[in-house]
């Protein structure tokens, strides 16, 4: 049923310099399995582009002339374009696809019987998202896809949030009530969709199809450059950040868990990341006590449960908004961190060892090479267990080795060592580990030699008549004529 629709679907694409990537993209949309012609309105602004990104625009016009609405424009950014693409749309559901993505083809026919059952109850309708090309993995959000497709509450899961607009489908008539900010250069999307979804505070979690985004080999899409403008620093602090704070608490009376969780989704990835020295220092100085108002807003649990975020970065979030007065409130068991009870997570040694040196003289072998430990737990020794002795290594600080948060701050410990073993002349097994409060946290071992990575799990190191590898997070010195033992142990 069509009703006052002309079709099911209105797709709007922001195109700037997209040569490369559009005709993949865009054929994703063609072919998908709901049927093109019948289903679905396809809207290219063209925000300035200076390559051949017309050329395929047009094509796409020529193709299917009364499926296609193309329209040109000065450079303008990618809100104003989704606006203008906004107030173009016929169809009955809105997608706002990146020219460069790529949608499963049976995606469309699939959300809209799933839309089309739940209607009544939901705005939005969100999908998977994968990564392709120079990245390959899933997004950091999809958890909440764990249980299948199902219609969820933000209230009963304010941890499922959505900050990707392109990986949705919103009812038309909901998606003309808002515009996206074209202050923003950064997070516009977020702001955007977040506020569709409080509407209802519900909204459809589809698992059967994926959105897939390409992370470019060269990085020259503005959401994969890692180098931020300005304008990261201000707006998005005052526009989205601190945006979604007034709107809850007008809507709410207060901050709810949902863009609490929001909150620190986005803040996650500033947190560890040093202020720029071309950000001029009052700038700097407005954004570390801007954020650092904000952190302080924010609930205990949801800094802890907030997924894909670190240890450290926990505890620096807590660090923030307690001033400092943590330590008291920490504790340490069975490599567990506990603050006032709460479990943040484990403390452990994984990819924070690096083998930067390494040398065999007979049967003596010299390490060198650094190891990251945490700002909270004090440790200054670095142990090796061999067969029958163990080393205990000193650690030396390398402080200009230290991660820096936006405050500028340590965001980790980075030591120094140097030893000589003795092994054993036929066969010797190296175990890394420190020691905090009767805390063991072993180590596994990275080789990275002239800066280069080795991957000891599949290749080795020869000395003269000894081969070095990796078994089971040890590095394992043995007898050349023995390697055919080893390699069939590995095999097994």
């Amino acid at each position: 049923v069509r009703m006052k629709y002309k079709y099911n679907f209105s797709v709007i694409v922001p195109i700037y310099n997209l040569e490369l990537f559009l005709d993949e993209a865009l054929s994703s949309i063609v072919n998908q399995s709901i049927g093109f012609k019948e289903n679905i309105e396809l809207i290219l602004i063209n925000d300035g582009s200076s390559d051949n990104s017309e050329k395929i625009c047009r094509k796409y016009l020529e193709l299917y002339p009364d499926n296609v609405i193309y329209k040109k424009q000065e450079n303008k950014g990618v809100s104003t374009a989704r606006n203008v693409g906004l107030s173009l749309a016929n169809g009955k559901y809105i997608n706002f696809f990146d020219g460069d993505d790529i949608w499963d083809l049976d995606t469309f026919e699939k959300v809209f019987a799933f839309f089309e059952k739940n209607k009544n109850e939901i705005d939005v309708v969100s999908c998977r998202q994968k990564y392709f090309e120079n990245k390959k993995n899933i997004h950091s959000l999809d958890f909440k896809y764990d249980d299948g497709n199902r219609v969820i509450s933000i209230k009963e899961n304010p941890e499922f949030i959505q900050m990707s607009v392109a990986s949705t489908f919103i009812k038309s008539d909901v998606a003309k009530k808002f515009q996206f900010d074209k202050r923003l250069k950064y997070a516009e999307d977020a702001k955007y969709i977040t506020q569709i979804i409080l509407e209802k505070e519900k909204y459809g979690i589809f698992k059967d199809c994926v959105y897939h985004i390409r992370k470019r080999f060269d990085s020259s899409s503005s959401t994969q450059n890692k180098t931020l403008a300005i304008e990261a620093y201000t707006d998005t602090v005052k526009y989205y950040y601190e945006f979604l704070i007034d709107y809850s608490k007008k809507k709410y009376k207060k901050i709810i868990p949902y863009i609490e969780y929001a909150l620190i989704n986005a803040i996650k990835y500033r947190v560890g990341q040093e202020v720029p020295s071309t950000i001029p220092i009052d700038v700097k100085k407005d954004y570390k006590n801007n954020l650092i108002k904000i952190i302080k807003q924010l609930d205990d649990e949801v800094m802890i449960k907030t997924n894909k975020v670190v240890v450290d970065t926990k505890l620096y979030l807590l660090r923030l908004k307690y001033e400092n007065e943590i330590n008291k409130d920490l504790k340490l068991v069975n490599n567990i961190i506990y603050f006032k009870d709460k479990e943040i997570g484990e403390i452990n040694g994984k990819n924070n060892l690096n083998i930067e040196s390494m040398s065999l003289n007979k049967n003596k072998l010299t390490l060198k090479g650094t190891i990251k430990t945490s700002i909270y737990f004090t440790i200054d020794h670095l142990y090796i267990d061999t067969i029958g002795k163990t080393y205990s290594v000193n650690l030396s600080p390398l402080n200009d080795k230290n991660r820096k948060s936006f405050c500028g701050d340590d965001m980790n410990n980075v030591k120094s060592f140097s030893t000589l073993i003795e092994l054993d002349k036929k066969e010797a097994k190296l175990g890394f580990y420190c020691v905090y409060e009767e805390n063991e946290i072993s180590y596994r071992p990275n080789i990275n030699i002239n800066n280069k990575k080795i991957n000891l799990s599949k290749k080795y190191i020869r000395f003269k008549n000894k081969m070095i590898t990796l078994s089971k997070n040890k590095i394992l010195v043995i007898r050349r004529y023995n390697l055919l033992r080893i390699l069939k142990r590995k095999l097994s």
